[in-house]
């Protein structure tokens, strides 16, 4: 496999037809439409499973030879904002927004490469195990669309996640644990200016929490994060209420405890020595996924990095993906870099040759490499 086999031009198109569309947290229809029609052309059979506010993609291009392990390739629809009216500007050899808008590289230059690699698998008759491909929605909201995925839609147990930046090759084996925080701060009202001892400042309060607990990197395997404040009303009115939102992530479940116990202990320090009613709401958001650098699947992507003339480098990642979600179901993953740069800001870009290389990885994976999982799974 080499990166003649990949069209340059088709790829961009691609790209750029996909970067085009506005597809906001569940409002990816556009996305979907598009997708449907290109792959029902390419022969893939194709399935939208509708959950609610939003849906999956699912679709499956049958084995041609059955000695190949099936495997999924998984990017989501849904882009972060500002991406309405996006304007796409390319050279040739850098593809950006006009600087209003997001580009929306994270995610669609997966979308693409995953066409492509399915255009040259069809047209050199590459051969092939089942291929199953996987695009959700609300991925950027909290990993909606894979949280509420129906697992009978797919067989294959090794999945190859395409939405990590850095160097195409980078290799994401491990995201940490992530839960979210609410804490209600509920002081008293009061006069600023007659009587402000009858009152209990909530905001007095909050600052107190943050003092307790500070935030940022809490350890080496553990970050947190206040992100969301909001309370209090006029500059003469104690204020009653406050509330604060953030985040915690750790690589290991028992850190993760440690910290959220941490939390509570601050605010019900904070509430006791105030008078305040603290309260603390934990959410789980997704689990830790780790996988050896010694599993199949990494030596799998390993040797086709070496194949295509790609620097392989595994990383330990700092944010959650929808390898995290499938991770918790069973399934083997890593989270592969396609070329995504400056992501979640305008200034966001992409270069045709990253496209390119990712692409020829992923089509170097499918149609040879993933010999290397073994017999251990029935045939596709």
């Amino acid at each position: 496999m080499n990166n003649t086999l990949i069209n340059r031009d088709r790829l961009v198109r691609t790209f750029i037809d996909l970067a085009g569309i506005s597809s906001p947290s569940f409002s990816e229809d556009r996305v979907f439409d598009y997708l449907s029609e290109n792959l029902r052309q390419l022969g893939l059979s194709v399935t939208l499973q509708e959950y609610g506010q939003g849906k999956n993609l699912v679709a499956v291009l049958p084995a041609t030879d059955p000695s190949f392990p099936p495997i999924m390739l998984s990017a989501h629809a849904d882009t972060v904002g500002p991406c309405n009216d996006i304007t796409i500007e390319t050279d040739g050899v850098t593809i950006r927004s006009d600087g209003t808008t997001v580009l929306g590289g994270d995610d669609k230059t997966a979308i693409a490469e995953i066409i492509e690699t399915l255009c040259v698998l069809i047209e050199e008759d590459l051969p092939h195990g089942r291929i199953e491909i996987l695009v959700t929605s609300g991925e950027e909201v909290g990993l909606v669309g894979a949280k509420n995925l129906d697992m009978g839609l797919l067989s294959a147990r090794h999945c190859l996640v395409l939405d990590a930046g850095g160097e195409v090759g980078t290799v994401v084996i491990g995201a940490p644990h992530q839960v979210s925080f609410e804490v209600d701060v509920r002081g008293k009202k009061a006069h600023a200016g007659i009587e402000p001892e009858k009152g209990i400042n909530a905001i007095v309060v909050a600052a107190g929490i943050i003092q307790r607990f500070p935030v940022g990197r809490l350890d080496p395997r553990s970050v947190a994060n206040y992100g969301w404040i909001s309370g209090g009303g006029a500059s003469n009115i104690v204020p009653d209420q406050i509330t604060l939102r953030g985040e915690i992530r750790s690589h290991d479940a028992a850190l993760l405890e440690s910290h959220i116990t941490r939390l509570r202990e601050a605010a019900a320090a904070a509430g006791n020595d105030s008078g305040a009613t603290v309260s603390v709401t934990i959410t789980p958001e997704y689990s830790a996924f780790s996988i050896s650098e010694n599993d199949p699947l990494v030596a799998m992507v390993r040797e086709a990095c070496s194949q295509t003339g790609l620097p392989c480098t595994s990383v330990t990642g700092g944010g959650g993906s929808d390898a995290n979600v499938l991770a918790a179901q069973g399934i083997s993953c890593v989270n592969l870099a396609c070329g995504m740069r400056m992501v979640h800001t305008n200034e966001e870009y992409v270069l045709v040759d990253d496209l390119v290389k990712a692409a020829s990885l992923v089509t170097a994976i499918v149609s040879d490499k993933v010999r290397l999982l073994g017999n251990s799974l029935p045939p596709g």
